[in-house]
C-alpha cells in the first residue's frame, strides 16, 4: 500500500462528505510487512485496530511465515504504531477457514477471563450479514460483567 492509494481512499471519503478515519483497520486483520510500515508512517493515522501479524525476522530468529500477537491492552507495537486490540473475535454461526463456530456465550466467557487484567481493552466485531441478531445479547452480557463501552479514539 503506497501513500498514493491511502490518499486516494481519503479523497473518496471526502467526496462522500465524510471525515477520513484516523484509526486504520486492515481487512481481515491481514497485511504485508510493507503495508504495516506504510501505515506506520502515513500522516493522519493515529492507530490501528486489530490483531497484529508479524513476519519472519520482525521479532528475531526463525519462525513461521507469520504469527499473530494477541494482547488485552493498548500497545505501541513492533511497527511503532499504537494498536487498539480486538480481543474477543466475532459471532460465527458456522465454521469458516481455520475458525470454528463461536457464539455469544463463547465471547462472554472470553470477556470474563480477560477481566482479570487491570485496565484491559476488550473489543469484538460484528459481521453486517448477521444484522443485529446477536448484538443486544453481546452488549448486555459484556456490560453485566462490569465493562463500559467507550469510543475507540478515547483510548488514545
Amino acid at each position: 500500500m503506497g501513500p498514493g492509494r491511502l490518499e486516494a481512499a481519503r479523497q473518496e471519503w471526502r467526496k462522500a462528505a465524510l471525515t477520513p478515519p484516523d484509526i486504520w483497520e486492515f481487512p481481515h486483520y491481514t497485511a504485508s510487512a510493507a503495508d504495516y510500515r506504510a501505515i506506520a508512517s502515513a500522516p493522519g493515522i493515529r492507530a490501528r485496530y486489530e490483531q497484529v501479524l508479524y513476519f519472519n525476522g520482525m521479532l528475531g530468529g526463525p519462525g513461521a511465515r507469520s504469527v499473530s500477537q494477541f494482547f488485552p491492552y493498548l500497545v505501541k507495537d513492533a511497527y511503532r504504531t499504537p494498536v487498539i486490540p480486538e480481543t474477543l473475535g466475532n459471532v460465527a454461526t458456522q465454521r469458516f477457514n481455520q475458525h470454528g463456530v463461536r457464539l455469544v456465550p463463547d465471547i462472554l466467557a472470553s470477556a470474563k477471563r480477560q477481566f482479570v487484567v487491570r485496565d484491559n481493552v476488550t473489543s469484538f466485531f460484528c459481521h453486517p450479514f448477521l444484522a443485529l441478531q446477536y448484538l443486544p445479547q453481546l452488549i448486555e452480557g459484556i456490560q453485566s460483567l462490569g465493562y463500559t463501552f467507550v469510543a475507540a479514539p478515547s483510548l488514545l
